[in-house]
């Protein structure tokens, strides 16, 4: 698969390429309520600007603050893919939209269980973030998902997706 362009995305069955910002104001009405696989993208070229402390909501007070060494050491120079997860994989029953919905509210300060890419919320601007999604209609997207992750790894030197913390 192509992870270095929107238009290799697309040719993969991607789509939505919506902005965290406008996810959130529409509350994700556009995602389909399926399960299924998503990435969220960076397409701002250059580094990164880091924050010391993390947007991202206090799950049972756990802070998702991360040193910035860490941020640094998980980044991906160049990279459009900064992150993959799945919804309705496994035993879950959750969609698209609920998962999206979950991690676009973790990442505005909610409460809720989306700790998985938590990177995200620490990256200045992650307002301007992509995300775009692929329903998966007889595949498990939790095998999807873990597919795509070993090809970014295998296009990008070993490394995973920036806010991937496992693979």
């Amino acid at each position: 698969m192509d992870f270095a362009s929107i238009d290799g995305l697309l040719a993969a069955g991607f789509r939505g390429f919506e902005t965290v910002a406008s996810l959130r104001e529409s509350s994700g009405v556009g995602v389909p309520e399926q399960r299924g696989v998503y990435l969220v993208l960076r397409t701002e070229v250059g580094p990164p600007t880091f924050l010391d402390v993390s947007a991202a909501g206090r799950l049972k007070g756990k802070d998702p603050t991360v040193p910035l060494d860490s941020l640094a050491e998980n980044w991906v120079d160049g990279a459009l893919v900064l992150y993959i997860g799945q919804a309705g994989g496994g035993e879950s029953v959750q969609t698209l939209r609920q998962r999206i919905r979950s991690l676009l509210m973790f990442g505005a300060g909610s409460a809720v269980g989306h700790w998985g890419g938590r990177l995200l919320w620490q990256v200045a601007g992650s307002d301007d973030f992509a995300v775009c999604w692929r329903p998966e209609g007889c595949t498990d997207p939790e095998e999807q998902e873990g597919r795509l992750i070993r090809e970014f790894k295998e296009d990008h030197g070993g490394m995973r997706p920036f806010a991937n913390l496992s693979d």
